[in-house]
């Protein structure tokens, strides 16, 4: 039996290609796995500042924050809208408070534990995910900014399995 050059390489490249695929898989999960996260944590800071703030139904707009975390962009801006109604009832002070309440809260989300999870979850450094993140934004505006996390892990995966592991000839 004869074993053609042509069939070899068929047969690595599809063992490749699976290869390439379930590491994409896992990246999916992995970040699936951010997101959900990211919105647990959301959702319990903005719960707990709520409570602290002394605003009424503050375990449900916590909730209501943390799910609208899933929608780039436009969700925290949603979920603050109801909380700052009923603060606004109460007080302007209190409303205040709260809109301070949803920013610092979007703001360590953006730029502190999403950055951190991807790097303990997908090895990506905090820094290169700002820095992805901020330049997808510029080039290619709010799609861009929703894609750039994706596509950095995806890269440094395949960067590492071709490079490093193949050229290099370093663990990863």
């Amino acid at each position: 039996m004869e074993i053609r050059s042509g069939t070899v390489l068929r047969v690595v490249a599809i063992v490749f290609g699976v290869l390439i695929a379930l590491r994409f898989l896992w990246i999916a999960h992995a970040i699936f796995f951010v997101t959900f996260l990211a919105m647990a944590l959301v959702g319990l800071l903005t719960g707990l500042g709520l409570f602290a703030l002394g605003i009424d139904g503050a375990a449900a707009l916590g909730l209501f924050a943390g799910l609208l975390e899933l929608i780039p962009f436009f969700g925290p801006f949603v979920s603050a809208v109801p909380a700052l109604g009923i603060a606004l009832a109460d007080s302007p002070q209190k409303a205040f408070a709260v809109a301070l309440l949803f920013i610092a809260v979007q703001q360590l989300e953006g730029n502190l534990i999403t950055p951190l999870i991807l790097e303990r979850r997908l090895h990506v450094p905090p820094v290169l995910t700002i820095v992805a993140v901020s330049a997808m934004g510029m080039v290619f505006g709010v799609l861009g900014m929703l894609v750039a996390e994706p596509i950095l892990a995806a890269t440094l995966v395949v960067t590492k399995m071709l490079y490093v592991r193949d050229v290099v000839h370093d663990d990863v």
